[in-house]
């Protein structure tokens, strides 16, 4: 009983660091917003000065929506690579698309392709079958991202360092990143309970170069058997028809997230488009939609129903009530079968942001994520077709609804989440 109560009491304390590092952290909101905004005479001269993020020229990208979509692109690209295939994925299980796409990369690998495979330790911690064992024994060489065990497990930080990153390299030319981990609930079609996600591939000579670099010194960190970034050729033929900001944020780097949102919200003018069904609210973010509109932009945050983990939902269902008294509207992608598992941040029809980035502290703060952002109009008329689609399949929440995921155990779900989520 006496070790009950003192497990209760730890949590109970946990969770209240975890409340405190949340309302004090990015404290300023709006100020910030209107700081920023006076300091720089463009959203291209904030990127560049301030956030100190990358601009690339890039082919035309092109965008996979379901998880059917990305399977097929996935395999199309896998068999016709001939020198080497470069993967980091958050998640990889030992599932039924998962085993599918290592036995790809397995037949791969008997023809000469090199294959190497970075994953985060989460993988273990959930209730699907971790895939690293079962890439071991097919010969697949990974190496496990922050490991949590032994001598690591009792340290928090080892908790919260994850990488949630999710990109794969092809031949040093084609990258297709997003959403999209290797299992069976981001592979599989929508009505047989895949998600509704994005990955966009494109291929861009500097983008390459600069995920080449990072994926090798992941790799090297967490891996007995060392990589040269010398070693995998990235082609220098590559077509210019737009530019791209890759936003790669890992330990040592800025908070390239933070100032990704943070810049895409000072210079909205017009209205913000959210997909996030991962949004933990906090009393900074808060700040910013009460700032954006009262200066009359309009920010819409898409949410879901379908969760594979209830409390992602109660955790994002909570914030509701405080996003609409804010001024945003919400909405709820309420498909029967699939999760909204795509994280898009857009902005006035013109800015556009893919990737992994989910809209909570634990993206900003302290994981490795990795988005892409383009300002094309080809891209923004392809995203306004798809808001259309997911519109079609969502419903406005109004104070009434908003207030029924007010509990007491939403609450604790959301405090318990800001830190996980």
């Amino acid at each position: 009983m006496k070790y009950k109560k003192k497990a209760k009491g730890r949590l109970f304390l946990l969770a209240s660091v975890m409340l405190i590092l949340t309302v004090f952290t990015g404290c300023a909101g709006g100020k910030n917003l209107i700081r920023d905004r006076d300091r720089f005479s463009s959203f291209d001269q904030y990127l560049t000065q301030k956030a100190e993020i990358p601009c690339y020229s890039s082919s035309r990208p092109q965008f996979y929506f379901t998880g059917d979509a990305i399977t097929d692109r996935l395999v199309e690209l896998i068999d016709s690579a001939r020198d080497y295939i470069l993967i980091d994925s958050y998640l990889a299980f030992e599932d039924k698309m998962g085993l599918y796409i290592f036995e790809k990369l397995k037949e791969k690998i008997s023809r000469g392709v090199r294959i190497y495979v970075i994953t985060d330790s989460s993988s273990f911690y959930i209730t699907d079958r971790a895939g690293i064992p079962c890439l071991c024994r097919l010969g697949i060489p990974c190496a496990e991202y922050n490991p949590i065990r032994g001598r690591r497990f009792p340290l928090i930080t080892n908790f919260l360092e994850r990488d949630h990153r999710k990109f794969w390299i092809f031949d040093g030319q084609v990258v297709l990143l997003g959403g999209a981990n290797i299992n069976s609930h981001s592979l599989m079609p929508p009505e047989l309970n895949g998600h509704f996600d994005i990955m966009v591939e494109f291929q861009s000579k500097d983008a390459v170069t600069d995920l080449v670099c990072s994926f090798v010194a992941t790799w090297n960190i967490y891996s007995l058997s060392q990589l040269k970034s010398e070693d995998f050729m990235v082609q220098q033929n590559i077509p210019s028809d737009c530019s791209l900001w890759l936003i790669n944020q890992g330990p040592g780097s800025r908070l390239l997230i933070r100032d990704m949102i943070d810049g895409l919200f000072s210079f909205a003018e017009e209205e913000v488009w959210l997909f996030q069904s991962y949004t933990i609210t906090s009393p900074s973010l808060i700040r910013q939609i009460r700032h954006l509109s009262e200066k009359g932009v309009k920010v819409n945050i898409i949410l879901s129903r379908n969760q594979v983990y209830d409390k992602f939902k109660k955790a994002s269902f909570y914030g509701i009530k405080d996003v609409l008294s804010a001024g945003g509207t919400v909405y709820i992608f309420d498909s029967p079968t699939s999760l909204l598992h795509a994280k898009v941040f857009a902005v006035d029809g013109r800015w556009i942001s893919v990737g992994s980035a989910n809209l909570n502290f634990r993206s900003k703060y302290l994981a490795r994520e990795l988005n892409v952002m383009f300002r094309d109009d080809q891209v923004s008329d392809l995203f306004a077709r798809q808001l259309d689609q997911v519109l079609a399949n969502s419903r406005k929440i109004d104070e009434t609804e908003a207030m029924e995921y007010r509990t007491i155990t939403d609450f604790w779900k959301w405090v318990l989440l800001q830190l996980g989520g």
